[in-house]
């Protein structure tokens, strides 16, 4: 699986949301991940993905916190946000994902 990350960091994040690339621009999943899981020789500090399912295809997506003014919120206590669309059929979607979840759940 092949990341594209279009981030900035800013002071202390914790989770960094990436795009998991089809071709580029495409891209064919969502994967949060957790930058204190890193360690000098890399490894893998996924902690939660989503693939859009054949044939579909998002933008980047976005993070919205559930409380914005809430300072004592967790720093993913929220949703990510995209449109998603199908080469084929040619639907597009909006799609509201869980960014606590595991699997990223649509909700």
């Amino acid at each position: 699986m092949s990341f594209f990350v279009s981030l900035v960091l800013f002071g202390e994040d914790r989770y960094v949301y990436a795009g998991v690339a089809a071709q580029l621009p495409r891209m064919r999943g969502v994967t949060k991940l957790d930058v204190s899981r890193l360690t000098a020789d890399g490894g893998d500090c996924t902690v939660a993905s989503r693939l859009y399912g054949p044939g579909w295809y998002g933008g980047e997506a976005c993070f919205v916190p559930r409380e914005a003014d809430n300072p004592a919120a967790e720093e993913d206590d929220g949703f990510l946000v995209t449109y998603v669309h199908n080469e084929e059929s040619e639907e597009s979607w909006f799609v509201v994902m869980n960014a606590k979840s595991p699997t990223l759940d649509i909700v």
